[in-house]
């Protein structure tokens, strides 16, 4: 993983996370960093291999729940997820994926999926249920690369943000070749597929 990404995911994390979600790191290759020692330490689990972006959550006490590089699912045991390959990401995107705890709904978490700039699937998502397989977590088959945005319409830059009523979130992608970005919501009723269209100019 590049230095500026490993900073964009410490920023991100340190805004969009209020307590522990953010304590273990699972990145490159089977790399991985536990911000429960000070200082910092590996603690030499992660089976995933990432060329660039991937993302990593955990509980809210600091409990690492699974990681992911955008094709894949971990679980906390470092075992694929039920339904956790074949997802529609690349682990050559710059930000392939983000990973979201889903309003209002304990145990379920959105994880959201960049294709490579010349791949063929876009922006989709899936949902995680952590209260299946035995509390390790399950990819919902019916709730899997639900698509988003076609490949032609974005770049490799994909970002979240915490909404301003504290509870959802917005999820933004620039649009390819314009001054455009889209920003989807995340409430309690799901992912809004109606992008919020903006523009810097």
């Amino acid at each position: 993983m590049s230095r500026c990404c490993l900073i964009a995911f410490f920023f991100w994390a340190s805004f969009v996370f209020a307590q522990k979600e953010a304590f273990n790191w699972q990145f490159g290759n089977k790399a991985d960093i536990s911000f429960h020692s000070k200082p910092p330490a590996p603690k030499h689990k992660s089976q995933m291999y990432s060329n660039e972006g991937c993302a990593s959550i955990s509980s809210s006490d600091g409990q690492l729940l699974f990681y992911s590089n955008g094709e894949s699912v971990w679980d906390s045991t470092h075992n694929i997820m039920p339904n956790g390959n074949g997802l529609y990401g690349s682990n050559t995107t710059a930000q392939a994926c983000i990973a979201l705890p889903y309003p209002n709904k304990n145990n379920q978490y959105v994880l959201f999926t960049l294709d490579q700039i010349y791949g063929t699937h876009g922006l989709n998502y899936s949902v995680i249920d952590m209260s299946l397989n035995s509390g390790k977590g399950n990819v919902i088959n019916t709730q899997k690369n639900i698509p988003l945005i076609p490949q032609a319409q974005v770049t490799e830059k994909l970002s979240a943000v915490l909404h301003a009523n504290g509870r959802d979130y917005w999820i933004i992608c620039p649009q390819a070749g314009s001054d455009s970005f889209y920003a989807f919501l995340l409430d309690p009723s799901g992912v809004h597929s109606q992008a919020v269209m903006s523009n810097t100019h």
